[in-house]
């Protein structure tokens, strides 16, 4: 207890060993999960919660209340000013007074000033920044004060979803906790749970928040936090959680929590250890970063070396991150920005078609438009139209300005969605010397309004309306699914897409589930018309035959409407997606991209 405690360092006090408390400048955090019960509150900001598609929004001072084993995400309204107190219960103290399982909050924001009041005064008993011992039991009785005290304000419901969902979830997550190391299958699942697969995934998303396989990660990085907090080697840690060495545990675990596996390990060094699984990295802040390391990757026996370089660059004051796919030194190089599909994020499909590019010899940028990913911006998961063709051309200037690249060779590439933004700034933009549209959207509004019908499409008109008051009068965004199999509500409903976002094929960690329902108005109501008649850049069009989401007929459409110089190039695709990481579809694109961009830059 007499020990000096940094801002942001996770502390346990020796006596009262079921808590962890953080004190410090509060900072943004994603995608968290945990077994305990997490307090946060804030002062000198309001802060942000994102759980379940849902927004809760705390003033400066009110207590959050979140449960385990639900993602969420979080972040104050100023990072200047904003500093946090945080709590983290274990299970054991909160069964000191009711059912663990039985502690849960339908709104994460307590709005009881004397229940805020109790714990910043129990925060301040416990933390002990001036390293006074205290009296041990007016720490230990205070806490269990204040646990039942909380207890009151819990709803004390069985959680989110029905109780089929619960059992299923709860089934799902005994498993692949019994099963840490291994790479469990969601056959294996199905057959313990007596579900489909389909079941399974959705039962274990709506209780969890996270699909089977972004929960098994999570439990497995419960584990490491584990056994690092009682010092254990980290390459043998990685061996033990199922990771496949210490290098991809550090990546997986810093990627989690803004901090590495050794300096984790290193700010429990003097303190107690306990027997219980600390959520404690999840709120250390996230450091700014030095510049990233280079990793490096290799290519097919007929390509090159390649590697990857973690960089960010500034839109309109945001802070955007990408990955810069480079071929091995040697002159300057032409480059190619990518740009994606609705929801998607850097390490999906424009990474895929990167690594692709770089191997070919090109300088390829993939990175996360505003407000998706690990890329800066509000609302989160938000389609901005205006904003992503804003993020395009700051990408092209920070291409340009790189010391590999020819700034007067400079390509696009759009995939999905993306091929209208690439369409829109080439048309106005003479840097981009050659454009190349794959699998690409073709939207107009009258086009859409056809496609839905035109009741069905007024009707859908009326409900982003009512969204729109909506919002305007709570000052909450309301959020939908990215992808639904069922179909509505979703930015790209139908099974096709959750065959590629919501299973193992498309996931990927910066990658949510959700976007703003107004993303969808911004989606139909894009109008690629406006400025394909005004785009004189080389343009190539790749699309598959049996695209049943975007005709094969819109891409010739297109074509016809284009000025010259042009290209048409159909593959035997059996669907949309086909053209997103298969490389039987792939590498034809991809070659005849580098081939029109050869020619004309």
């Amino acid at each position: 207890m007499g020990l000096e405690r940094t801002a942001g360092t996770p502390f346990v006090p020796d006596d009262v060993s079921d808590v962890m408390v953080v004190a410090g400048p509060a900072r943004s955090y994603r995608n968290n999960v945990h077994e305990e019960i997490k307090l946060v509150q804030v002062t000198g900001s309001g802060f942000t919660v994102r759980r379940r598609g849902t927004v809760h929004h705390a003033a400066p001072g009110e207590l959050i209340a979140l449960h385990g084993d639900d993602a969420h995400s979080g972040a104050p309204d100023d990072l200047e000013s904003g500093s946090w107190r945080m709590m983290c219960l274990s299970p054991s103290v909160i069964a000191e007074v009711m059912p663990t399982s039985a502690m849960r909050f339908g709104d994460v924001v307590i709005g009881d000033r004397a229940l805020a009041n109790q714990f910043r005064s129990l925060h301040t008993l416990l933390y002990q920044p001036g390293g006074s011992p205290g009296s041990a039991l007016n720490r230990q009785g205070g806490l269990l004060e204040f646990v039942s005290a909380l207890a009151l304000r819990s709803d004390r419901s069985e959680g989110p979803g029905s109780a089929g969902f619960g059992r299923t979830a709860a089934m799902i997550r005994d498993y692949l906790r019994e099963n840490i190391s291994r790479n469990v299958t969601l056959d294996e699942l199905s057959g313990i749970t007596g579900t489909s697969k389909y079941q399974l995934v959705r039962a274990c998303t709506a209780h969890f928040g996270l699909p089977p396989h972004k929960l098994h990660v999570r439990l497995r990085l419960d584990y490491v936090r584990w056994m690092l907090r009682r010092g254990m080697d980290i390459a043998e840690i990685a061996y033990a959680t199922g990771f496949h060495d210490q290098p991809h545990l550090t990546r997986v675990f810093t990627a989690a929590y803004g901090i590495t596996p050794a300096n984790y390990r290193s700010s429990f060094q003097g303190t107690a250890r306990r027997s219980w699984t600390s959520s404690a990295a999840q709120e250390r802040t996230r450091p700014t970063e030095p510049s990233a390391p280079t990793v490096f990757v290799r290519s097919s026996e007929r390509e090159t070396m390649t590697r990857i370089e973690k960089i960010e660059f500034t839109s309109d004051g945001h802070r955007i991150v990408g990955d810069l796919h480079l071929p091995e030194p040697g002159t300057e190089r032409g480059a190619v920005v990518l740009t994606g599909p609705f929801s998607g994020v850097r390490e999906q499909v424009t990474g895929y078609y990167a690594e692709r590019f770089a191997q070919r010899g090109y300088v390829a940028l993939s990175f996360d438009h505003r407000n998706w990913g690990d890329s800066e911006g509000l609302p989160r998961q938000h389609e901005d139209a205006t904003a992503k063709v804003s993020d395009l051309r700051h990408a092209v200037s920070f291409v340009a300005a790189r010391p590999e690249v020819d700034a007067d060779k400079i390509a696009m590439c759009g995939v999905c969605l993306g091929g209208i933004y690439a369409t829109q700034l080439a048309a106005f933009d003479p840097r981009i010397k050659s454009v190349a549209l794959i699998a690409a959207a073709y939207n107009n509004p009258s086009l859409i309004r056809n496609r839905f019908g035109a009741d069905n499409f007024a009707a859908l008109m009326d409900q982003f309306a009512q969204i729109t008051q909506r919002q305007s009068d709570s000052g909450a965004v309301e959020y939908w699914p990215a992808v639904n199999p069922e179909g509505m509500p979703a930015g790209n409903p139908g099974p096709e897409p959750f065959e590629y976002y919501g299973t193992d094929r498309g996931a990927r960690p910066g990658w949510e589930n959700r976007c703003t329902a107004m993303s969808v108005l911004q989606e139909l109501t894009l109008d690629v018309d406006a400025y394909l008649p005004l785009l004189t850049t080389p343009l190539l069009i790749v699309h598959g035959r049996g695209d049943q989401a975007i005709p094969v007929g819109d891409a010739e459409a297109a074509y016809a409407k284009a000025h010259e110089p042009k290209q048409l190039l159909v593959l035997d695709t059996t669907n949309h997606i086909d053209l997103y990481d298969d490389d039987t579809y792939v590498l034809p694109a991809i070659d005849r991209a580098v081939a029109h961009f050869d020619r004309n830059l």
